[in-house]
């Protein structure tokens, strides 16, 4: 939006510097014998005020009636190339100004992307961390549940419907009866 701004301003501003292309039909070539005879008389008023000079090398001298010269063709052709010119060099500059703001884009783009695969790289080398934490945390675990049931016993043939109460009176008989001789103390349960 702000290049086509700057490009319509430049626009306008080169139609006011650069004169359209010469007409080269019959009422444009009246349209010039005309004004060249305004400039003449104007020229002949501004001598007889100032007195005689240099002569004038314009197509003002050039009497009425003439023939577009290779002076008149010159002159608008040097004209073309001056416009020509001013708006390559105009257009140029734009095209300048915007390869570089897209260059610059570019770099920020390339920058965050670089940062986001820094930050995935960290990211994905914290997951594998934590993968590897939890596999050893539930290998202690297992290793503790194992530990755990080496102290316990199992006993066969008591049912789990065994209020925890009960279950230290109840072991005391099994083990008297499963026992071969009296035991000089007693047995205690925690």
């Amino acid at each position: 939006n702000q290049s086509y701004q700057q490009w319509t301003t430049q626009e306008q501003t080169h139609q006011h510097r650069c004169p359209k292309r010469r007409d080269t039909s019959a009422t444009s070539f009246n349209a010039r014998q005309k004004r060249r005879q305004r400039s003449t008389s104007d020229d002949e008023i501004s001598l007889q005020q100032t007195g005689p000079s240099e002569p004038s090398s314009s197509t003002s001298s050039v009497p009425p009636g003439t023939p577009i010269s290779s002076l008149d063709i010159k002159d608008d052709i040097t004209n073309l190339y001056e416009c020509i010119r001013k708006l390559s060099d105009t257009y140029t500059a734009l095209v300048k100004d915007e390869v570089q703001a897209v260059t610059e884009r570019v770099q920020s783009t390339e920058e965050v992307v670089s940062e986001l695969k820094r930050g995935l790289t960290t990211l994905e080398e914290n997951v594998h961390k934590l993968q590897s934490s939890n596999t050893n945390t539930n290998l202690r675990v297992d290793s503790l549940k194992d530990r755990g049931r080496r102290k316990n016993l199992k006993i066969k043939e008591v049912s789990e419907a065994v209020s925890l109460e009960e279950l230290p009176h109840i072991l005391r008989r099994l083990l008297a009866s499963v026992l071969p001789t009296k035991l000089s103390k007693s047995i205690t349960l925690d």
